[in-house]
């Protein structure tokens, strides 16, 4: 019986261990360019690698893009003046904004080379913020009333999540973050159900009235920024367990914008040096790290905003010139993940773990 509790324990433990915070780093930067014109940015990354934001074209337009494998292909508009991509999830499916040929601002669902545009919720514009695995999608839309609203968008149905005004995450459970006015802007969460008739949790501030959430793990995890004590600041913060915690800025900084978490609660956003600059951060275990430290002194550039990470610790986001006239997408790549193995999805790692506390239990009645 040892033996199998030895065995058992052992997998135990390298499960654990694969899903922990802890991830070594060694990150390698990797400037994105353009799509001919001068800036670009990178707002999402998936877990293959595939980045999308905006980048400028020859002509001053500026296109949404698709990046991989060291290439960045222009995905396009349906017609309009511009596009941009806001995020990409691990089936390649991308949501965004798109200018269309009538003016107006549309949400896009991107996917197989085809973009679709997905509508609105009676009005003039939409906006599409992120998107799971599932295929959901969460964004802004105005109404026939007038105001806009959070809408969930999937199969083809958009519903209004009334009374939250814009929701700019969603996990795999299908929760949602964003914000609403209770009485002032205040950062919301909202459950899978969306027919639960008390959809909607407020979670405060840090100290005041404001506060804005951005992103949500699987873990139900959710970061964005709030006010302090402090008139005009604003601190990034991690809301975990009904508290929400403070996560401070880079040394000798004032304010801070958590923009997004991965499910091992590597957070990343950014914050602002005592000149007004900005710095994209990377907080583990509530340290907030500078990623300009991470990299090579040499470098000119600054990385000012850390948009997205992925399940490896990758980083996208935009870097500014040393002039602050241009800003480019980069990537951090981590250079030390262990990718020989797939990421085991939290739902995945827990029905693993009951699998073989199953077979622990068998052997241990049988084997004596």
């Amino acid at each position: 019986m040892r033996k199998y509790t030895l065995i058992f324990n052992a997998i135990i433990g390298f499960l654990v261990c694969s899903s922990a915070t802890s991830l070594a780093l060694n990150y390698r930067l990797e400037m994105l360019g353009t799509l001919g014109g001068q800036s670009s940015a990178a707002y999402g990354i998936n877990d293959h690698g595939q980045i999308v934001g905006y980048a400028h074209t020859p002509g001053y337009t500026t296109r949404a893009f698709l990046y991989e494998n060291g290439v960045m292909i222009n995905i396009d508009t349906l017609g309009g003046l511009s596009s941009v991509a806001n995020d990409i999830n691990n089936a390649g499916q991308i949501v965004g904004d798109m200018y269309t040929s009538s003016y107006q601002y549309h949400a896009f669902f991107y996917e197989n080379g085809v973009m679709n545009d997905i509508g609105t919720l009676g009005g003039n514009e939409c906006y599409a913020n992120a998107i799971n695995d599932a295929g959901q999608v969460v964004g802004y839309s105005s109404s026939l009333a007038g105001p806009s609203y959070a809408y969930l968008y999937e199969n083809g149905t958009m519903v209004n999540i009334n009374p939250v005004r814009a929701a700019y995450g969603i996990n795999n459970n299908g929760e949602i973050v964003g914000y609403s006015y209770h009485p002032g802007i205040e950062a919301t969460y909202h459950c899978g159900d969306i027919d639960n008739e008390i959809p909607v949790s407020y979670l405060g501030a840090i100290d005041g009235d404001w506060s804005w959430a951005w992103d949500i793990n699987d873990q139900g995890q959710i970061v964005g920024q709030s006010e302090t004590s402090i008139p005009g600041e604003y601190h990034a913060f991690l809301y975990e367990n009904g508290v929400m915690n403070d996560l401070g800025t880079i040394p000798n900084g004032d304010s801070s914008f958590a923009l997004a978490i991965n499910n091992k609660g590597m957070v990343v956003g950014k914050a602002w040096d005592p000149s007004g600059r900005m710095h994209a951060f990377l907080c583990i275990d509530d340290e907030m790290l500078d990623l300009n430290s991470l990299i090579d002194p040499e470098v000119d550039w600054t990385l000012a905003v850390a948009y997205d990470i992925n399940e490896y610790g990758d980083i996208v986001g935009t870097a500014l010139s040393p002039d602050l006239t241009v800003g480019r997408a980069f990537l951090l790549y981590n250079e030390d993940a262990d990718r020989s193995l797939p990421i085991p999805e939290p739902l995945t790692l827990v029905l693993l773990i009951a699998s073989l506390f199953g077979l622990y239990r068998r052997f241990t009645r049988v084997v004596v």
